[in-house]
C-alpha cells in the first residue's frame, strides 16, 4: 500500500510540475490568437489509464482482468465474443462440428495465419497451447479440467475430447487460458507443454517481457507498476489496427485519470467513479461511458454451524435477503447499477429480472428471525476487505449493510482487513459474514455454478454441503452436461426460483462501470470478457 501512494504522489506531482512549465520555453507553441487554429490530433497512439491487476503476462498461468484486455489484442482463441457475450463466433476457427454425446468438438482452423515471428500458425500449435494450459496446474488450468485430449490429425484440424458434455465449452474457448501460442517460439524461451509442465516449464518471466501470438499487436515493453506498451504487429494476417501503438499505464487513482483526460494527456480514463464522471459532464471534449458489468457483490453467509452460527440457518440467509435496502445500496454502486435476483447476473442466458424496486421488508425479515430462534436478533462478525469495487469502496457497503442489518436486529461488528489478508481467510471458509464480489472466468452461466453446494465458493468458502441443499446440488450436476438451450433456460429459472429460500448468499448489486474518453475516440465499448477490446478503437 505504501508503494501504491509514494507512486501515486509522484505522478500527481509530475502532472502538476508539467503544468507549471507549460507556460515558456523553446517549445511551446507559437503565439495566436486561437481563432482558427486545431491542435493536431495524434492518430497513432492511444493511451489508456487504469488500475491493473496484472501479475503475469504468460498466458498458461494468467488469470487477471486486466490481463485479458492485452491478450485479446496480442494473442488469438478458436472462437471469440464480439459485440456482446450471449453469442460466440468464429475466429481461428472457421468453423466445428459437435458430436451428438456432446463429448467431441471438432476445429477447421483458418489457413495463412502467421504468428508474429512469421511462423505458420497450425493445429500443433493448437494442441501445443491447450496442452500446456492444462498442465501447468495454474489457475488458468481450471478452465481446461474437462478436455480429456486434444488432437491435430492434419495441420488445419483440431479435435477437442471432453470427460463429459460441456454446454459452456466455446465460451471457454474465448478466454484468455485459450490463447494460440507460437510453440515454436515459446519452446525456444522454456515453454514446456507436456505432463510435468508444472515444474519444467521455465518461461514465465520471458513471457513477462515478450509475446509470442498471431494477434494484431505484439507486446513491445512491460515496466510493473508503469506501462505496458503493445505495437501494431506487422505479420497479422487480419486489417492492420488503426493505432499503431497502445500504452496502458499504470496509474490507480481516479482523479489523476480525470485530470489527464480533461488535459489530452491520455485518451482514455477507464477507473472513474460516479461522481468523477459526473464531473467530466459537460466537456465537449470528453464522451463518458457507461456499460452493465458482470461483477456481482455479495454479502456471503458461512453455512457452517461451527463457523456461521445463527446464519448456518436457512431462515436467517432469508431473513438477511429480505432485510438488506437494495435500493439504496444501488444508489451507492452508482447510475446503471442492477440487483440481480441471485448468482446469475442479468444478461446471461436464463437469467431471471432484476428484483424490483422496494423489494425489502423489514417486517418479514423479524418474522423469519423469530421462527429461526433469534426474536431479539443477535450479534456478528462482518468482514470486509479494504478494497474498491467499479469505483465504490467495499467499507462503504459494509457499513449501509450493518445499518440495515440492525434494524431487524442483527448486529454486526465491522472486522476490516488488507484485501490478501482477508482473501486467505474468506477461500479457507473461516468467516462468518463477509462482502466478496465476483468476476466471472468466462461468459457462460455455468461459471456461476461454483457457487452452489459442494462448489469452489459454495462447498469450500462458504462450507455449503450437498447433503444440506440436495436438490440445488443435483440441479447443478445436470446442468454441467445439460447441452439444449431451452432446457438450460428452464433449468437456470428453477435454479434461481429456489436459491431465493435457500442459499448461504445475498447478492446485493451487479455493478455498472463508468469511463470517459476523448471524444476523438472511437470504438471503445465495454465488453466484459475483454473489459476493453483494444484492435476495435481508433481516433
Amino acid at each position: 500500500m505504501k508503494k501504491k501512494l509514494l507512486a501515486l504522489l509522484l505522478v500527481v506531482a509530475l502532472v502538476f510540475s508539467l503544468a507549471a512549465c507549460s507556460g515558456g520555453g523553446e517549445d511551446t507553441a507559437p503565439e495566436g490568437d486561437g481563432e482558427g487554429e486545431e491542435t493536431a490530433v495524434d492518430t497513432d497512439n492511444l493511451i489508456i489509464a487504469l488500475d491493473p491487476d496484472f501479475v503475469t503476462f504468460d498466458p498458461g498461468r494468467a488469470y487477471e482482468a486486466a490481463t485479458n484486455m492485452v491478450f485479446h489484442a496480442v494473442y488469438e482463441t478458436l472462437t471469440v465474443f464480439q459485440d456482446n457475450i450471449e453469442e460466440v463466433k468464429p475466429k481461428l476457427a472457421t468453423s466445428w462440428e459437435i458430436s451428438e454425446d456432446g463429448k467431441t468438438y471438432t476445429f477447421k482452423l483458418q489457413e495463412g495465419v502467421k504468428f508474429a515471428s512469421g511462423n505458420d500458425l497450425t493445429s500443433k500449435d493448437v494442441k501445443w497451447s491447450f496442452d500446456r494450459v492444462k498442465n501447468l496446474k495454474s489457475n488458468a488450468s481450471a478452465l481446461a479440467e474437462g478436455i480429456a485430449s486434444v488432437e491435430a490429425p492434419d495441420d488445419y484440424t483440431v479435435v477437442i475430447n471432453l470427460n463429459d458434455p460441456d454446454p459452456s465449452l466455446l465460451a471457454k474457448l474465448a478466454t484468455s487460458s485459450f490463447c494460440v501460442i507460437d510453440s515454436v517460439l515459446a519452446s525456444e524461451n522454456g515453454a514446456v507443454a507436456e505432463e510435468g509442465a508444472d515444474q519444467a516449464d521455465t518461461a514465465e518471466e520471458w513471457f513477462n517481457s515478450n509475446s509470442a501470438g498471431s494477434g494484431p499487436y505484439i507486446m513491445k515493453s512491460y515496466v510493473p507498476d508503469t506501462e505496458v506498451v503493445l505495437e501494431a504487429n506487422p505479420n497479422y494476417s487480419g486489417e492492420a489496427p488503426a493505432c499503431k501503438t497502445i500504452t496502458l499505464k499504470d496509474l490507480p487513482d481516479g482523479n489523476t485519470q480525470k485530470m489527464m483526460l480533461q488535459n489530452g494527456d491520455i485518451d482514455i480514463a477507464y477507473n472513474l467513479n460516479a461522481d468523477q464522471a459526473k464531473e467530466l459532464e459537460g466537456n465537449s471534449d470528453v464522451t463518458i461511458k457507461s456499460a452493465l458489468t458482470m461483477t456481482i457483490t455479495n454479502l456471503m453467509m458461512n453455512a457452517d454451524p461451527e463457523i456461521g452460527g445463527p446464519f448456518a440457518d436457512k431462515k436467517v440467509q432469508q431473513a438477511v435477503r429480505y432485510a438488506i435496502d437494495y435500493d439504496g445500496l444501488k444508489v451507492l454502486a452508482g447510475e446503471g447499477s442492477v440487483t440481480p435476483k441471485g448468482i446469475i447476473q442479468v444478461g446471461f442466458l436464463g437469467a431471471a429480472d432484476p428484483l424490483p424496486e422496494g423489494y425489502r421488508d423489514v417486517e418479514k425479515a423479524k418474522q423469519l428471525l423469530a421462527e429461526a430462534g433469534y426474536p431479539d436478533g443477535f450479534e456478528c462478525t462482518l468482514d470486509v476487505a479494504e478494497y474498491f469495487s467499479e469505483g465504490v469502496s467495499w467499507i462503504t457497503f459494509g457499513e449501509k449493510i450493518k445499518a440495515d442489518l440492525e434494524e431487524v436486529g442483527i448486529k454486526c461488528e465491522i472486522r476490516t482487513s488488507e484485501l490478501m489478508v482477508g482473501l486467505e481467510e474468506y477461500r479457507n471458509g473461516r468467516q462468518q459474514l463477509a462482502i466478496w464480489n465476483w468476476q466471472i472466468d468466462y461468459p457462460d452461466p455455468n461459471n456461476q455454478l461454483a457457487f452452489l453446494p459442494d462448489g469452489t465458493v459454495g462447498g469450500v468458502r462458504m462450507n455449503w454441503k450437498k447433503e444440506v441443499s440436495p436438490e440445488i446440488y443435483e440441479l447443478g450436476e445436470n446442468l454441467k452436461k445439460t447441452v439444449d438451450t431451452q432446457e438450460r433456460i428452464d433449468q437456470y429459472t428453477k435454479l434461481q426460483d429456489l436459491m431465493v429460500d435457500d442459499s448461504p448468499y445475498c447478492t446485493f448489486v451487479q455493478s455498472a462501470r463508468k469511463f470517459a474518453v476523448r471524444s476523438n475516440v472511437q470504438g471503445a465499448d465495454y465488453i466484459d470478457v475483454y473489459k476493453l477490446d483494444l484492435p476495435r478503437i481508433s481516433k
